[in-house]
């Protein structure tokens, strides 16, 4: 069975039943022994507790004792003795349920929260649980010893390197008491005290010696309760930082919609007594919060580079033009999509992403996804260069390079600008994705954003009511 575990975490469980492979085949055949062998085993202890008087019953395990109260379903011991029977198997060649009775603790008799892949999911909760437990424990309680002697403890370290035992009052060990892979031997019962009836106590209970009634020894409660409350002061200053984050973001996102609503544009900066006013405001650091300012700059230099390598096409393109007289197709279309890329890309792509970060808007980022892919898809055809399309890419390159030299190398290093825009290109893409993944937009949110932005734009709410008015006219009048 351990021989198939680890093949099987690595195949998906439908595909291994589908084509019943072997590894799975073996797995489910060492289950089903398992599990036939604890149905034999428990048969055989119900005959053996049938067969005993009630009144001559004797102590004979955990397990018989179980089944005897009746306080669980056998189905549930059964399957916590299939687990105990795992936990036996050291080796897949070795199957020794007897490890859990020998007095060697150099390794792991029971693991309670299992181990590995396999492991509980509540154990952090648990071992929380129990953190807590332990600090209500000593906040309400007074503990100390009952004497000023040393208490002989006994721990069941796993490191021999830390065991401790008394010799003196050592209860009998559990192999003495019962062995349940020794048929031959009768062990009588264990002998219990019952126990006073709980009183309601008057003051915190103290555990101590009332021949010393002025004198008490810490139990060693001091360093624990020091380790546990500075994990929970530590998370506690771990959620005090989260807080303070979640504020900033917030009021970074209350100061951009105000600074929106009061800021002029300033952008594209011209200057005074240019004709032509800024269309645009922009500024990262005010509009965009911190987290995303970052990719939002690059995506700014990724246009400005684009725009900048546009214009070294055309430069490129005239060069070529010069020397190569039918290469007049290839120089005018580099000025088109010099004046055609350069504003389109900013307005169509880079204004979306903008908005996109800095309002959360899910419609701004939809549009800004399928924009930016034909962008990209662009800047690989502008890379390619293919002769008469206007981009001086690697195929216009080598050719220029065949008729003139100069002017080929000079195409070449448009090409590699074209190249890096490319790449850089498709990992801002993948680079964006990820962050818009991680902001909760969706398409429905999108819908939402768009339909409400129709609905808030007065022109639009106007033409809706007349189309919808001359609808209801026309169809009063055919009636």
């Amino acid at each position: 069975m351990l021989q198939t575990t680890i093949p099987l975490l690595y195949i998906p469980l439908e595909l291994a039943k589908w084509l019943n492979m072997k590894p799975w085949r073996d797995h489910v055949a060492a289950w089903d022994f398992l599990f036939e062998h604890a149905d034999q085993c428990f048969r055989q202890l119900l005959l053996r507790l049938q067969n005993v008087p009630e009144g001559k019953r004797q102590y004979l395990g955990i397990i018989p004792e179980l089944i005897h109260q009746s306080k669980l379903p056998i189905d549930i011991i059964k399957a916590n003795s299939v687990e105990l029977m795992v936990g036996s198997v050291e080796t897949p060649e070795r199957y020794n349920p007897a490890r859990w009775l020998t007095s060697d603790r150099n390794y792991f008799q029971a693991v309670n929260f299992g181990f590995g892949l396999r492991q509980c999911i509540g154990r952090r909760v648990a071992e929380t649980e129990i953190g807590i437990f332990l600090i209500h424990i000593l906040r309400k309680f007074r503990i100390v010893t009952k004497s000023e002697a040393d208490l002989k403890l006994f721990y069941g370290f796993i490191d021999p390197a830390v065991l401790e035992h008394s010799t003196e009052h050592r209860e009998p060990a559990l192999n003495q008491l019962y062995n349940p892979f020794d048929g031959g031997r009768e062990y009588a019962p264990i002998k219990t005290t019952p126990l006073p009836p709980p009183q309601p106590p008057e003051q915190p209970a103290v555990c101590q010696n009332p021949r010393i009634p002025t004198e008490h020894r810490s139990y060693g409660t001091q360093k624990p309760t020091t380790m546990l409350t500075a994990d929970l002061l530590r998370q506690q200053e771990e959620l005090e930082k989260k807080a303070a984050e979640l504020d900033r973001k917030e009021k970074e996102l209350q100061n951009t919609a105000i600074s929106s609503s009061i800021s002029l544009n300033n952008w594209p900066p011209l200057p005074s007594f240019c004709p032509v006013k800024p269309c645009f405001y922009h500024d990262i650091k005010a509009d965009i919060p911190r987290d995303f300012q970052k990719t939002v700059s690059v995506m700014y230099y990724l246009w400005m580079l684009s725009s900048v390598v546009l214009f070294l096409n055309l430069l490129g393109s005239l060069a070529w033009f010069t020397v190569h007289v039918e290469a007049g197709t290839h120089f005018g279309l580099s000025i088109l999509w010099l004046l055609l890329f350069t504003p389109c890309s900013f307005v169509c792509w880079y204004r979306p992403l903008y908005k996109a970060f800095r309002t959360d808007s899910s419609f701004n980022f939809f549009s800004f996804f399928f924009v930016f892919f034909v962008q990209d898809i662009t800047f690989v055809l502008q890379t390619v260069g293919i002769p008469g399309w206007g981009f001086c890419g690697w195929i216009s390159s080598l050719s220029a390079l065949k008729s003139n030299v100069g002017v080929g190398v000079v195409m070449m290093m448009v090409s590699v600008l074209f190249t890096a825009s490319a790449v850089l290109g498709v990992v801002m893409l993948k680079r964006v994705h990820s962050l818009y993944r991680r902001t909760g937009a969706s398409f429905q949110k999108a819908q939402e954003e768009l339909a409400a932005g129709v609905m808030s734009n007065p022109a639009m709410r106007n033409a809706a009511g007349a189309a919808a008015g001359a609808a209801a006219q026309n169809a009063f009048q055919r009636n």
